[in-house]
């Protein structure tokens, strides 16, 4: 009951609050589905509406009420979660603020806690939380799990791992090496009868293949750029959790890395597929060229199409 009534209280704010949140009437008709969820002490259905309308119309007031929600319906890994996100994003009521740090801290002893650190831009499975963009972090009830890292290459990475209550573990994947990528040979078209031949171009390979290379070193810049930045993101979000998640300061540099992180590890990865690609075409248009070309001899009767 006494769960039942912060999460009222939670609503209360919401309502007076951050009505202009709500500027779609999807995330206003979840939040009232929520909220008569609660009062049928349906705690599942009530979580999911909140964390649903959150999605829609972010507010550290719903994901709080999403927490309790969790909690009622004992589902203590996620209540963690949504504690954690509604402290990180500020602006709850002094009386909520100190609920969820206290629910929190509670929490935390009887779960572990797993940080995903790479590779930035990727995303990555386990247990509840679904599909979570990298990096993040995540309470789970301890014991044997196994977490699914989507790289985008078309073969996902399992990486199992076992928790303790109370224990905090980091793990990461590592992206395969590109493939080469290959051309079907083709049959050449027929030739003119005295057309003169073209001359190849190869000012223009050899430009290709000059930004090819540009592209890949600026690519391992970015990648380089983008390590050190997660390693500052989790050294700021160790310092947050050293203050008792009272420095704010140290939450709001860990946001702005994470950014920062992941813009460089975009940038790295669109960079390092350009520069490939520029590499491999140059080497192919290379190759066209510098095939031997037959021409028809005139005065020699009709003309002969050759084919190969």
């Amino acid at each position: 009951m006494k769960k039942r009534h912060v999460i009222a209280r939670g609503l209360a704010i919401v309502t007076c609050c951050a009505a202009t949140a709500w500027a779609e009437e999807d995330s206003a008709a979840l939040f009232q589905r929520a909220n008569e969820a609660v009062q049928r002490e349906a705690y599942r259905e009530a979580a999911e509406l909140f964390e649903r309308a959150h999605r829609q119309a972010p507010h550290p007031a719903t994901i709080f009420n999403a927490a309790a929600a969790w909690e009622q319906a004992g589902e203590r890994p996620r209540a963690a979660d949504a504690y954690e996100t509604a402290l990180s994003m500020g602006g709850l009521a002094s009386e909520q603020a100190a609920y969820a740090q206290e629910r929190l801290t509670v929490l935390k002893k009887s779960l572990g806690y797993l940080r995903l650190t790479a590779p930035i831009g990727a995303t990555a499975t386990v247990a509840h939380a679904k599909n979570v963009a990298i990096p993040a972090a995540v309470h789970l009830a301890p014991g044997s799990h196994t977490v699914v890292f989507n790289l985008g290459s078309g073969a996902d990475v399992r990486k199992p791992l076992r928790l303790l209550a109370g224990e905090t573990q980091s793990v990461a994947a590592e992206r395969p090496p590109p493939m080469a990528q290959t051309q079907a040979p083709q049959r050449p078209a027929p030739m003119p009868s005295a057309a003169p031949s073209p001359t190849p171009d190869r000012a223009s390979g050899s430009g290709q293949q000059t930004w090819g290379w540009v592209s890949l070193g600026v690519a391992g810049a970015l990648a380089a750029a983008s390590t050190v930045l997660t390693v500052q993101t989790f050294s700021a979000l160790d310092n947050f959790e050293g203050s008792g998640r009272k420095d704010l300061d140290a939450r709001d540099r860990a946001l702005r890395l994470r950014t920062w992180s992941n813009a460089t590890a975009v940038g790295a990865v669109v960079l390092g597929a350009t520069g490939i690609y520029l590499l491999l075409s140059a080497d192919s248009g290379s190759s066209a060229n510098s095939k031997p070309q037959h021409r028809a001899k005139r005065g020699q009767g009709p003309l002969v199409h050759l084919s190969f």
